[in-house]
Order: C-alpha cells, then sequence, then structure tokens
C-alpha cells in the first residue's frame, strides 16, 4: 500500500503544500500548530493532533511514531482513524483552507459523471434531438474538469443527465402512447366483429 501523503499550509505564505511522505515533512518547519490534511481526515487538523507524526515535535516519540506510521498503512487502522478523526473535529469538509490541491493547484475532487455514452444510446435509439444536446453538455464534462473549472464540469454533468433524462420519458412516453392506441385499435375491431 502506497504512504500517505501529508498536505500542510505554510505559516509565512498561508499557501497549500504537498503532498509529502512521513519522511519528507521531517525536512519541513512544522510546528505543533500546523494545519495538516491527508486522505481520510474530514478536515484540516493541527499537527500536534496527529498521532503519528507526533515524533515531529518529541524526538523521544519517534519509535513510537514509526510503528504508527507502519499501523496506518494497514486498511483496518486507516479505517479506525477515519472514524476517530470524523467524531473529533467538526464535520465541515475541509475547514477554512478549502480542499486539498495537487501541484498544478487543481482541487482532488472526483470528475463528475459525464453521461457521454448514455446520451450517444439516447441519440441513436429515442430521442435525436434531445441526445445531441445531452452528447454537447456531456463532452464538456471532461475537459472542463481537467482545466481545473470543476463547478462548469459539475454543471454541463447535471445539464447532460436532464437532457437525456428528458429524451428518454418523451420516448418512453411515446412507446406508451403507441401501445394504447394499437390496444384500443385491437379492441374496436374484435368488438365490431361481435
Amino acid at each position: 500500500m502506497s504512504a500517505i501523503g501529508y498536505f500542510f499550509i505554510d505559516k509565512t505564505t498561508n499557501q497549500q503544500q504537498g503532498p509529502f511522505s512521513i519522511d519528507e515533512l521531517k525536512a519541513k518547519s512544522i510546528t505543533p500548530d500546523t494545519m495538516i490534511w491527508f486522505s481520510g481526515l474530514p478536515n484540516w487538523v493541527e499537527a500536534g493532533k496527529i498521532p503519528a507524526l507526533s515524533f515531529l515535535f518529541n524526538p523521544s516519540a519517534q519509535t513510537t511514531a514509526q510503528q504508527t506510521q507502519q499501523t496506518q498503512q494497514t486498511t483496518t487502522a486507516q479505517n479506525t482513524n477515519n472514524q476517530q478523526y470524523q467524531s473529533m473535529y467538526r464535520p465541515n469538509v475541509y475547514g477554512n483552507y478549502g480542499a486539498p490541491k495537487r501541484g498544478n493547484n487543481m482541487e482532488v475532487r472526483p470528475m463528475p459523471k459525464s453521461w457521454l455514452i448514455e446520451s450517444i444510446l439516447v441519440t441513436v435509439f429515442c430521442a435525436q434531438i434531445f441526445g445531441i444536446i445531452a452528447i454537447i453538455y456531456a463532452s464538456k464534462v471532461e475537459s472542463a474538469y481537467y482545466s481545473g473549472d470543476y463547478e462548469t464540469a459539475e454543471k454541463s454533468s447535471k445539464n447532460a443527465k436532464m437532457w437525456m433524462l428528458i429524451g428518454l420519458g418523451i420516448t418512453g412516453g411515446l412507446i406508451l402512447l403507441a401501445v394504447l392506441f394499437y390496444a384500443f385499435m385491437i379492441i374496436a375491431a374484435v368488438a365490431s366483429e361481435v
């Protein structure tokens, strides 16, 4: 399993730094009140409150910290830590510092579903006009996401889903009307012969 990537807020620049391994953090000017985040934490936390980093401020705790780090790298320990931090700290997702970012300053958020395949299927088999509109929005999701415009990606995803569902709904409604029409015609034909 890969090592945990730690992010921290540099006090002098107030900029986010990271991700760093626990060994790389040793070379940084981390203090007990430096704000730290790693995957699994619901919020930014002061470094002094993270047991795995206690050796940075108390050299005698280094052996304990190394054991804690090894424990954190197992799935069971990570799940336990996630529950512990979620109960200890406020539920707001990333605190005052925003979501962690990668090196190119993009927020680490999952890409919204594009609905492209579904939109293509609606275009081919159902309502072409609504399917084409859905494809246009669906094609914008990935490019907006990778350019760092998460809001546009999310909005395009919602629009693609909406137009795709409208196309499906109209097609389903027309099929239902056709079935009812033919059923009525059959019933009328049978009734006229009786």
